[in-house]
């Protein structure tokens, strides 16, 4: 789903109130916020709920086991992480609205 830049502002409105919630001294009791809304390209078109406290973007790294616990494999957690970073930018871009 692509956004207008309005569209991309009113999210990101949300997304910052809920993060306030969130932060707040009764954040710690909240569950579930949900927004709902129509995605033009779905087959139904109908309402999609997102769930913006269990609907995340997640992606894993892979590491070699170190040899012993004193290698914390520093050099290959950074490539990995610069790695999955250039994979996932075309997926920030188009979410954060960039």
């Amino acid at each position: 789903m692509i956004l207008s830049p309005t569209a991309s502002r009113t999210v990101k409105t949300i997304v910052d109130r809920a993060l306030e919630i969130l932060r707040g001294p009764n954040g710690e009791n909240v569950k579930k916020i949900e927004v709902v809304g129509y995605e033009t390209d779905s087959e139904d078109g109908g309402l999609i709920p997102i769930d913006l406290i269990a609907d995340r973007y997640i992606q894993f790294i892979e590491l070699d086991e170190p040899p012993e616990n004193t290698d914390l494999l520093e050099g290959q957690r950074k490539q990995q992480i610069l790695e999955l970073y250039d994979k996932c930018s075309d997926d920030f871009n188009s979410i954060f609205g960039k």
